[in-house]
């Protein structure tokens, strides 16, 4: 099996923020159950660099009521601002450090559908999720950008609100802030890749460019036919085998997001190989085929000495 994907990404290098929302008025039903979504600003202003990943733009907090499970299926965003849609590159939902959607770009006048993959908030449960988007390298100096949320759809009837604070919150490029960047590299696997336990089914090559920084978590998306369980047990080490990450049960669909605590430094011009291991509980008639699908499924942040 052979692999060649390559990847750069670039990396937010400063503190990076938030903007959101003017809050629609409205409900988007239907189903059983209900479910109250509450959106805010997810952090106080800063500027940002011309080329940052990641921004988180708006959060949201959904809470199901008793009666039953509520599945989103989607959440509609709406661009505003004296910025350009051509800023931003793409646009996506975060669980945490998940992403829970595929990435989209901003349309100029309509809103934009983000469709959540398998999402389900519990009977008398709460989940937190997040917009979060990457800006191009030629995002327009003092540009400023925010979010809305327009819409859910959910198999429930939804009411939105606000959390009482400042709904006007906006986002600033700054075009001097310094930017690092990781170019990722697979490698081919050394051995046949068949059913049993602690197989090395990934070897990636990280190379670090710009400034030192510490890489947080790498989201790997199987662009083969394994699914869920058929990869169990996934985590990250090193070459000569030092663990570097939790690990993570199995995959989500086809993607798993591998954590590293307490992340791995990666130096200017520095090359860091790494393995990810598995158990294959899957026949050969279930392939793997890695991919970094977008550049901020690798996550890190910088390192100051």
């Amino acid at each position: 099996m052979r692999y060649s994907h390559v990847m750069r990404v670039c990396f937010v290098l400063c503190p990076v923020f938030m903007a959101a929302l003017s809050l629609p008025v409205f409900a988007f039903a239907s189903g059983s159950g209900s479910l109250a979504v509450t959106a805010r600003p997810s952090q106080a202003l800063v500027s940002i660099p011309q080329g940052a990943q990641r921004v988180r733009m708006l959060s949201l907090r959904l809470q199901a009521s008793c009666d039953a499970d509520v599945q989103v299926t989607s959440l509609m965003m709406r661009h505003a601002g004296l910025g350009a849609v051509t800023d931003i590159l793409r646009i996506y939902m975060l669980n945490g450090d998940r992403r829970i959607s595929s990435a989209v770009s901003v349309p100029a006048r309509e809103d934009r559908e983000l469709r959540l993959r398998r999402f389900t908030v519990p009977a008398c449960g709460s989940a937190e999720v997040t917009l979060a988007a990457d800006f191009a390298s030629t995002a327009q100096s003092g540009a400023e950008h925010r979010f809305s949320l327009a819409a859910v759809n959910a198999d429930a009837s939804v009411t939105i609100g606000a959390d009482g604070q400042d709904p006007l919150s906006t986002l600033q490029v700054s075009p001097h802030t310094k930017q690092a960047s990781v170019r990722v590299t697979f490698r081919d696997v050394l051995t046949s890749l068949y059913y049993g336990s602690n197989r090395t089914v990934a070897r990636l090559l990280l190379t670090g460019i710009g400034s030192d920084q510490r890489i947080r978590s790498i989201t790997f998306t199987n662009e083969g036919s394994a699914r869920d369980a058929d990869l169990r047990n996934l985590f990250l080490e090193t070459a000569s085998g030092i663990r570097l990450s939790e690990t993570v049960p199995h995959m989500d669909d086809r993607r798993v997001t591998v954590m590293l605590d307490p992340g791995l430094e990666l130096r200017r011009n520095e090359a860091k190989l790494l393995h990810l291991k598995a158990d294959i509980r899957a026949g050969r008639s279930h392939t793997i085929d890695w991919a970094i699908e977008e550049p901020s499924d690798i996550m890190a942040e910088e390192v100051s000495r």
